[in-house]
């Protein structure tokens, strides 16, 4: 099981999300942030690790998100990590899994480009969607992540109910109780198909949040893949 990790300059990171790869039992195959997609198809899977000032240029962009359109579509799982991953799955449709791709939220930056690394508590939430990234996990567990400022995804009132329903609300930030904080507390978001997962946080630098590279092991090794349409809300003026 092949890997594809895309960084543009987060070498400590990188390194931290090849051994967490390595220890899930993946190979890891490195390539650089506007990697030709030709290279890329050779992956099982994609991991986008960037932050929040990092972007590509407009036809790189364009070749990568089509990219992994096709390959998601073939059942690879896509998975965008930090401001910068999370992002670019939004701005992209290819979370939460509109229909063509329509793109139906944003993300909001709420601290400034480079703010210091700090540390969060994540957990599931409570109806979670059983996808490609949370197969060995359960809703009580707490998990360390690492951010590198915050932001929020600005979510329609219509679109926020039906991921709620269909529990692509994956990861929540919570307490050292595992208590869920108040207000916009949604960490990450999945598609319906479980296959594409934009998490706003930095999970494999530890060892309980590298569980979500054991469950994508486990995923990968049982060819898991099922069909669905996607979800019914689309955006209206």
């Amino acid at each position: 099981m092949r890997i594809a990790v895309l960084s543009p300059s987060l070498t400590k990171q990188a390194a931290e999300m090849a051994w967490a790869i390595q220890a899930a039992e993946m190979e890891v195959l490195d390539f650089s942030w506007d990697a030709a997609a030709e290279q890329l198809k050779v992956a099982d899977a994609f991991v986008l690790l960037a932050d929040s000032d990092e972007t590509l240029t407009i036809p790189a962009a364009e070749a990568l998100s089509a990219l992994f359109k096709t390959q998601n579509a073939k059942g690879k799982p896509v998975l965008g990590l930090g401001l910068g991953g999370a992002r670019f799955l939004v701005e992209n449709g290819l979370v939460p899994g509109l229909y063509k791709n329509l793109i139906g939220l944003s993300l909001v930056e709420k601290q400034p480009p480079g703010a210091e690394p700090t540390e969060a508590l994540i957990r599931l939430s409570e109806d979670y969607q059983y996808n490609a990234f949370t197969r060995t996990l359960s809703s009580r567990e707490c998990l360390a992540v690492q951010q590198c400022g915050r932001a929020e995804f600005v979510i329609p009132q219509g679109l926020l109910t039906e991921i709620k329903a269909q529990g692509l609300n994956v990861f929540l930030y919570c307490d050292a109780e595992g208590q869920p904080l108040p207000g916009n507390n949604i960490a990450a978001l999945s598609n319906k198909a479980g296959s594409v997962m934009a998490l706003l946080a930095y999970p494999e630098q530890t060892i309980l949040g590298r569980a979500i590279f054991q469950s994508l092991q486990a995923h990968l090794a049982s060819g898991y893949r099922e069909q669905v349409e996607p979800l019914y809300y689309w955006p209206r003026k």
